[in-house]
């Protein structure tokens, strides 16, 4: 029983070193490693999306908390050197430019912490077996691997973000490219029966299909289009150009954290 105790307390020692190793990634460090310009580009983390990535990162040395069963003291140091590797890594090489590199680093750590908790386990197998939980909670954790999605480079707006148009609206024009540093768009120039009155009338649309736009907002809208390693954003414009007299409604796809661009 004193023997099974002491072990557990290893485990937690180690759990309690592998969140200790990520405050280089904390906020409060900012200004601690923004040194210069070569540093602008690096990760300067939200509150809630630096809790995200701590608690994937934690998975993994809690799940050898769950299922290990010796001290296991040899393995609580390597999950602990490679948190620290993950946290550094992060902190002075990963980038949220374009294409962003965050993710990347996530994603190797999890390969190198799941395979030093399987090996451990493997070679432990005799003298403690593994169980179908601990097969199951490891599965889990290692599972974030392959969840976590791959960000690369911005993409062209689909066609379909406006189409298709409500009745008595049509095409006039339509461009859409990308520019270097993260940022692409597509434009559509519209007619209807009278210029006020399309605007009014895609703008409904657009808030149909979940865009927040209106006067309030000044005929503009940005979300989101996802979290964790993905720092790209969408806006949707709607204006009325009076040299042509036609309707534009713009769509742009931009990460708001390329220090080559401004938004």
């Amino acid at each position: 029983m004193l023997r099974r105790a002491t072990a557990a307390r290893w485990r937690l020692l180690a759990l309690l070193g592998a969140f200790l190793a990520t405050i280089p990634t904390w906020p409060a460090l900012d200004d601690v490693f923004r040194t210069g310009a070569v540093t602008q580009d690096r990760p300067n983390f939200e509150g809630g999306e630096l809790a995200l990535l701590v608690a994937i990162v934690l998975v993994v040395p809690i799940t050898w908390v769950a299922v290990g069963q010796g001290p296991g003291r040899l393995v609580g140091a390597l999950l602990v050197a490679s948190v620290t590797g993950w946290s550094l890594t992060t902190r002075l090489w990963a980038s949220w430019a374009t294409p962003p590199t965050v993710d990347d680093v996530l994603r190797g750590y999890l390969i190198v912490g799941c395979a030093i908790v399987a090996a451990a386990l493997w070679l432990d197998r005799h003298r403690n077996p593994i169980t179908r939980l601990g097969l199951a909670l490891l599965g889990v954790g290692c599972a974030a691997i392959v969840a976590l999605p791959t960000v690369g480079n911005a993409s062209t707006p689909a066609r379909d973000a406006l189409l298709p148009l409500p009745k008595g609206v049509v095409i006039v024009a339509e461009d859409s490219g990308c520019e270097s540093g993260g940022s692409c768009e597509r434009g559509f120039q519209l007619t209807g029966t009278d210029p006020q009155a399309t605007v009014r009338l895609l703008t409904r649309h657009l808030e149909d299909r979940g865009w927040r736009i209106g006067d309030e907002h000044q005929g503009k809208a940005c979300r989101r289009l996802g979290y964790l390693a993905n720092p790209y954003r969408a806006c949707v414009s709607v204006s009325y150009l009076r040299g042509p007299g036609t309707v534009e409604v713009r769509f742009d796809v931009f990460n708001p954290r390329e220090p080559r661009i401004s938004y």
